[in-house]
């Protein structure tokens, strides 16, 4: 298999100030180093900050759930509901493993998209406070991005580890 030099990105990833720049080559032309490239979806800084990953999201849910409300703004809750599960949640969920926003300012900008559609779906468009989380619960949906607590993740893994112990003989 051969790689073509034009195809590929070069991306350090470092928390230095001034990190060593080495020239790499491939067939002896110099590939161009970025600061931040898009792998399968996801876009990933040099220093892994997901702001970028989150603003890109962002966009592209917002979009496809304007286009939703300007086509299906007559339909029945429960098509709306189906067309926001099968268009907009899984670009918002997409990755996410990977890229698991954990900033407060990430999680609400993601969260906005899931309210707005929470009043898209119910029909209830008040902006009084505590109508938002009433119609989340209407429709029994999760918040998308929980945080996790450390608790939380610490059991996890010492259930993994007891799982995967061997009987000592």
């Amino acid at each position: 298999m051969e790689f073509h030099p034009g195809k590929c990105q070069l991306i350090r990833l470092t928390n230095q100030r001034d990190p060593i720049q080495h020239v790499y080559n491939i067939h002896g032309i110099e590939l161009e180093s970025f600061k931040s490239v898009k792998y399968l979806g996801v876009t990933i800084d040099s220093k892994l900050h997901w702001d970028v990953q989150c603003d890109n999201v962002f966009k592209k849910a917002n979009g496809m759930l304007s286009f939703l409300e300007r086509n299906f703004y007559k339909c029945s809750s429960s098509v709306k509901e189906q067309c926001f599960n099968a268009l907009v949640r899984p670009i918002l969920e997409y990755g996410a493993t990977a890229w698991d926003p954990y900033r407060d300012y990430q999680v609400k900008k993601l969260e906005n998209v899931n309210k707005r559609a929470a009043r898209f779906v119910t029909g209830n468009h008040n902006r009084v406070h505590g109508e938002t989380e009433k119609n989340m619960r209407t429709l029994s949906w999760p918040p998308p991005f929980r945080k996790k607590s450390k608790t939380n993740t610490n059991h996890a893994q010492q259930n993994y580890i007891k799982s995967n112990r061997h009987p000592q003989g």
